[in-house]
């Protein structure tokens, strides 16, 4: 026998959404502050550290050990949660402890990269660079004046 149909206040019933869940399913869904969050990131990693990409994936696999280990793993929930926004019915897995962690996520990114010196990094691959040149010319003086010796020349 097939089931009576529902009168409207019980279909209505059927069909309420939790103020929680509504309050969740907004946060997730139109989340304004996550593009933005993404975008800072995107332009602190291309100003700071040099890193292009077309997307924060591919600037944090540039990024190898420029970034912490821990910074690299938190910055994988940003990744995770915009390909999870960038789909609307994906985007209502998102629930308030993700927004949590892409907050917390954001906030250490920024700090990290604000933090950074591009002119201390300038002078330290200089300093890096003359460092093993100057080693190398010595090892290179070291050798030739020992050859000259062994031969008797000096």
């Amino acid at each position: 026998m097939p089931e009576p149909l529902l009168t409207e206040p019980a279909a209505k019933a059927a069909y309420h959404i939790e103020p929680a869940a509504k309050a969740a399913y907004h946060c997730a869904m139109n989340n304004p502050h996550l593009t933005t969050q993404i975008d800072e990131i995107r332009a602190l990693l291309r100003d700071k550290l040099g890193l292009r990409g077309k997307d924060l994936q591919s600037q944090l696999a540039r990024a190898g050990r420029s970034l912490p280990r821990q910074l690299q793993n938190q910055a994988k929930h940003l990744v995770t949660a915009q390909a999870l926004t960038a789909h609307p019915r994906l985007s209502r897995q998102i629930d308030q402890a993700q927004v949590d962690l892409v907050d917390l996520a954001h906030k250490n990114c920024t700090a990290f990269l604000r933090n950074i010196d591009k002119a201390d990094r300038r002078k330290g691959k200089i300093l890096s660079v003359l460092g093993a040149i100057s080693f190398n010319l010595i090892v290179v003086v070291t050798i030739l004046v020992s050859v000259l010796v062994w031969r008797g020349l000096i």
